[in-house]
């Protein structure tokens, strides 16, 4: 069976969910629809967030989760650098932007009542500025898909799907004075169907509670893997979206890569794992949300233990760039990351090839990964991790915390590159920069001069 194209799949599950919503949708109002889900999901940023991500949170849903899904990352405000044509024409009667702030208009007309219940069911107010993690872009893309569909779809109808696309904004803990974000969602849900002549009978919350928690645990999936190969690999594909200089792999430096790792680091050790997926009213079942939370917990365990060595890793290489002459694109130190048809040679090639028996207080799994690798290729970045696999096991768990606290005074530039270095055993160093120097043409020499530098005035091992 010949494959579909995308368009046409956003096009099937549309029409099938408003179908099932009793809506007879026509077929110009089918393609205009599809059309904008398509153009808004395929910029050239979007590497995790496209289209096939919203095929995996809408899922097996129902119609209202499925509509909600497909529209809700249409607006990706700080991926996409902004509002692209298609949606910007959308959104200007009702918001504005200026230097990187989003402000919601205050003169929107009351006949634009999709805009104003998506207000109430978001919590938000006409002349405020909405922010990244105030939910704008959840807002927005609810505000989008009520422009689209409103003229055919009732207004009960239009507040579940709002509702599936608020609650899809991730990683919130539950306010007063009630005991989770969906509870406090159907409130305001309650409020809006006050305020627009909606009745909500206690079936039909239980009802959008229940799509509510479907649609946001789809949304988060990725958490509850079992594999902590799979789960990075969905992870690093994140990347690329936040740090746009990931999306060129023969151009974006040492320190360019080493900002990204920093940033999601920050983000993982910070985490809560409580406020990844939600429940309500058994749903799901108390031994599969249990579940959830708990590869929930170890995924973020295991994301932060693997970022803070590659973050070692990095720093290190980040550190001897710019002792011999600053930063410098990734492939001149490591050898070519973007290519994988070309079997070139790269900085891992050089180091010692000895076996190291791993240290009882480290981790196996942790050194599969960085010798095997994550489950997935990534554009910008090999699978495996050849530096970290180097210093996992060369290195005790105490001098990863001691280098995490240096590299932070480091790039405050409270401790310098060459402290830092000799903060390190001699002969880990001395083997990185002589790997460096066989690979980067331009600095072999100014390499080849630091680690005898180094072999000076470094610490010895043990």
């Amino acid at each position: 069976m010949k494959k579909m194209a995308t368009i046409h799949k956003i096009a099937i599950r549309l029409k099938d969910a408003f179908e099932a919503l009793g809506y007879d949708i026509d077929m110009p109002r089918l393609e205009t629809l599809s059309t904008l889900i398509l153009r808004s999901m395929t910029g050239r940023s979007r590497v995790f967030h496209d289209y096939e991500h919203i095929f995996d949170v809408a899922g097996a849903s129902g119609p209202h989760e499925t509509i909600a899904a497909l529209y809700h990352d249409v607006v990706y405000y700080q991926v996409d650098r902004g509002f692209p044509p298609v949606t910007r024409r959308l959104l200007e009667p009702f918001m504005f932007d200026e230097h990187g702030c989003v402000r919601l208009r205050t003169e929107v007309p009351q006949e634009e009542c999709g805009f104003w219940m998506c207000l109430k069911i978001f919590g938000l107010n006409a002349g405020q500025e909405v922010s990244v993690l105030q939910g704008l872009n959840e807002f927005l893309s609810a505000v989008i898909c009520t422009q689209q569909i409103s003229s055919f779809v009732s207004k009960k109808d239009l507040v579940k799907i709002i509702a599936c696309i608020e609650v899809t904004i991730p990683f919130r803990k539950p306010t007063s004075p009630y005991p989770s974000v969906v509870h406090s969602l159907l409130a305001r849900i309650q409020e809006t169907g006050n305020a627009f002549g909606i009745r909500f009978t206690a079936q039909d919350l239980d009802q959008i509670g229940i799509s509510a928690v479907t649609i946001s645990n789809n949304d988060l999936e990725s958490f509850a893997l079992n594999d902590p190969g799979e789960f990075l690999s969905h992870t690093w594909r994140l990347l690329p979206e936040s740090n746009i200089t990931l999306q060129f792999p023969e151009q974006h430096t040492i320190r360019d890569y080493r900002l990204a790792i920093q940033k999601m680091y920050g983000f993982f050790r910070y985490l809560n794992p409580s406020t990844v997926f939600h429940c309500y009213k058994d749903f799901p079942s108390e031994i599969k949300y249990q579940k959830m939370q708990r590869a929930a917990t170890v995924n973020i365990h295991m994301a932060v233990k693997y970022l803070e060595v590659i973050l070692v890793a990095t720093s290190v290489l980040e550190a001897i760039a710019h002792v011999t002459g600053g930063d410098l694109p990734m492939a001149m130190m490591m050898g070519d990351v973007g290519n994988k048809k070309i079997k070139a040679h790269r900085m891992e090639d050089f180091l010692p090839s000895e076996k190291i028996r791993l240290p009882a207080t480290h981790n196996k799994t942790l050194m599969k990964l960085f010798m095997a690798g994550r489950n997935k290729d990534s554009q910008f970045d090999t699978r495996h991790s050849p530096l970290a696999a180097y210093l996992y096991p060369r290195l005790s768990l105490m001098d990863f915390e001691t280098a995490i606290f240096d590299l932070s005074l480091m790039f405050e530039n409270r401790m310098t590159p060459n402290h830092f270095l000799a903060t390190f055993p001699q002969e880990i160093i001395t083997h990185i920069t002589h790997a460096c120097a066989q690979i980067s043409i331009t600095r072999a020499e100014r390499l080849k001069t630091l680690a005898k530098e180094l072999k000076s005035k470094g610490r010895k091992a043990g």
